[in-house]
């Protein structure tokens, strides 16, 4: 069964004005009402942030718990891109299996902090090594290009 929650609760907790005007053009209404809202009518109109958003704020516990498994099944299919970057660098797979955990029960607070820092720093440091792949590849191709246009200036002065 699909989650679902009303436009009176969404309007009740606040959304920003754009958002809440896409919600209500996207399901053909011009105001709030309790009719029941599917939270996959409000993925297809709103997208991802904002419908997570409903699940924190409006739905309560229950939606923040659904939310913090949705975005935990996310960052989890995205941890090929980033072992094959950083291989044996498995700080983010540690704060998902974590995350999971403390879902369950099975892990502290704290011990969940410190697996969420420890990400962090991985994510810092493979932004950071990006950054200074993409001034390489910067660096490389205006050397090349500088190199071309030497190269075209030799044949134009050779060929006079």
């Amino acid at each position: 069964m699909t989650p679902r929650t009303t436009l009176a609760a969404i309007r009740a907790a606040g959304p920003c004005k754009d958002s809440w005007v896409a919600l209500l053009a996207g399901l053909g209404k011009t105001e709030a009402d309790d009719a029941p809202l599917s939270l996959l009518d409000a993925l297809r109109i709103l997208g991802l942030n904002d419908t997570l958003w409903v699940l924190c704020v409006v739905m309560g516990e229950a939606g923040r718990r659904l939310a913090a498994i949705a975005v935990l099944d996310f960052a989890e299919r995205a941890l090929p891109a980033f072992e094959r970057e950083r291989p044996g660098d498995n700080r983010p797979r540690r704060a998902i299996e974590i995350g999971r955990k403390f879902l369950r029960g099975e892990a502290t607070a704290d011990e969940l902090r410190a697996a969420i820092d420890a990400a962090a720093i991985a994510d810092d440091h493979a932004a950071a090594a990006a950054d200074l792949a993409a001034r390489d590849a910067h660096h490389a191709a205006a050397c090349a290009a500088a190199a071309a246009d030497l190269a075209a200036r030799d044949a134009v002065t050779a060929a006079a």
